[in-house]
């Protein structure tokens, strides 16, 4: 009788030893996991504050979200895709260049140019042009259109600002 009872232990002392290596496998992975959430933190965890919105880029699902752009608060994506917050806000830039009016001279301008982009459109701004939109479009345009309303009057036109052309 007594090998019976040996057989016994061996096996509670097996069970328990397999039963404390599940837990200890357990905790390492928690660990693991805990450990990659902290570090990936500001990849996963993305905070929209207010006067902003945000277009999402899927690495691996088909790129720019075109179809929603992302408001105010706190959004949790996954950490191989980003997100670009933009200004919502109204925004200024000032802007100095020279212009040719019609008679050939050149005037120092100075302008202060307001803008914003549109909510509805702000995924198709960033899928087309990027968040150096005011660089590469917003500033261009406004300057080619400045230059053609200054260079159809003359000196004398411009500087009485005759018709309120600049405005």
């Amino acid at each position: 009788m007594n090998a019976r009872y040996d057989d016994e232990e061996d096996e509670d002392e097996t069970g328990y030893e397999e039963r404390k290596f599940r837990y200890t496998r357990l905790k390492i992975a928690f660990a693991l996991f805990l450990v990659a959430f902290v570090l990936l933190w500001r990849r996963i965890v993305i905070p929209v504050d207010a006067g902003q919105a945000g277009v999402l880029f899927r690495r691996f699902f088909g790129g720019v979200v075109l179809n929603h752009v992302y408001g105010e608060g706190l959004h949790i994506i996954a950490p191989w895709d980003s997100m670009t917050i933009y200004d919502m806000r109204i925004q200024e830039v000032p802007i100095d260049y020279t212009v040719l009016t019609a008679s050939g001279l050149s005037i120092k301008l100075r302008l202060s140019l307001r803008f914003h982009p549109e909510h509805d459109t702000l995924a198709y701004l960033h899928d087309t042009i990027g968040p150096g939109y005011v660089q590469k479009v917003v500033i261009p345009v406004v300057q080619y259109g400045v230059r053609t309303v200054v260079g159809a009057y003359s000196i004398d036109e411009v500087y009485a600002n005759k018709d309120d052309m600049l405005r």
